[in-house]
């Protein structure tokens, strides 16, 4: 997951450092870039540590991305519509880490709240691995 965050991160310096759009829209882009990049270095962080908010981060700078995209097509549509297509896969791989840690995080919050009442946690609160591994030593 880190990755992504590494590749845009990369994608965003090229970015800022080309020099083919008009002064006007060259300044949208710089702008957008850098505070995706700023938002990249601490998903980056964030990724590697296990912070909830990385993957959201991380989805935002990649909408940035696709922003970038349109308006690089006003000049060159080509070339914009490749980058708009590029970052919109990289914003759909960053939804699915999104909606994957509020999933892990809905289910921490159910098992917490299980523990903390003394109950056995409920069928949906186990773990999927878990849940596997119980279901396989069960049949043996």
């Amino acid at each position: 997951m880190a990755i992504l965050a590494g590749v845009l991160g990369v994608t965003f310096l090229g970015l800022v450092s080309s020099d083919t759009l008009c002064p006007d829209h060259r300044a949208w882009v710089q702008g957008l870039a850098g505070g995706a990049f700023l938002a990249i270095c601490a998903a980056f962080v964030g990724l590697l540590r296990g912070w909830a908010g990385g993957p959201l981060l991380t989805l935002l700078a990649s909408g940035a991305g696709v922003a970038i995209g349109f308006i690089d097509a006003v000049h060159s549509p080509t070339r914009g519509q490749l980058v708009a297509l590029g970052f919109a896969v990289a914003t759909v791989l960053a939804a699915g880490m999104t909606w994957r840690a509020h999933r892990l995080g809905r289910w921490d919050a159910t098992a917490a709240a299980a523990s903390t009442a003394g109950d056995e946690p409920p069928a949906a609160a186990v773990a999927p691995a878990e849940r596997a591994t119980e279901e396989a030593s069960n049949r043996t």
